[in-house]
């Protein structure tokens, strides 16, 4: 069962989007009401939509990136994570959630670099990883994702996660 709460945020963000339908910031906080309600196809072109609208909006499409990754969607939502962190290279989930993906598609330096930048941001809890006691999340997946590492706060290293949306963004309106 849906929250009240996020059936109250879908009807006022669509009045929003009609009364200002340029605005993209409008249409990402439609797509984020829409994602809470578990309408991944809605929220995907609710975003989307703020991407036309926006091209160098870096939310949207880090936004976009945790939709597509929860729909399975992976080769997207790694394009979609790219582009967020091409316009705010500053985006520690982003790139955490980039490394977790190339991880599980095998391309393990890639995913370690990305995985260090996010860490290395100051990325304590990034989307889809829980934390670990004595070290943040991130490092969690560095780990993970480097073969033969273990980490010294754990008895197993945990298997990467997908994303799982937790932490989206949310624009001024």
């Amino acid at each position: 069962m849906k929250p009240p709460q996020w059936d109250d945020a879908v009807r006022f963000m669509t009045v929003a989007v009609a009364l200002r339908s340029q605005s993209a910031g409008v249409h990402l906080n439609l797509g984020i009401a829409l994602y809470q309600q578990g309408r991944l196809g809605e929220a995907a072109a609710a975003y989307r939509q703020a991407i036309r609208l926006k091209k160098d909006f870096p939310e949207a499409h880090y936004n976009l990136g945790v939709n597509l990754a929860q729909q399975g969607l992976l080769d997207e939502a790694v394009a979609a994570y790219r582009e967020a962190i091409r316009l705010k290279k500053d985006l520690p989930e982003a790139h955490c959630n980039l490394g977790q993906l190339l991880a599980q598609r095998g391309q393990f330096a890639e995913a370690l670099a990305a995985l260090k930048r996010g860490h290395a941001l100051g990325s304590t809890n990034p989307v889809g990883l829980t934390r670990p006691r004595n070290g943040s999340a991130c490092a969690s997946a560095v780990c993970n994702s480097t073969p033969g590492c273990r980490p010294s706060w754990a008895e197993k290293p945990h298997p990467p996660a997908t994303p799982s949306g937790s932490s989206l963004h949310w624009s001024a309106v």
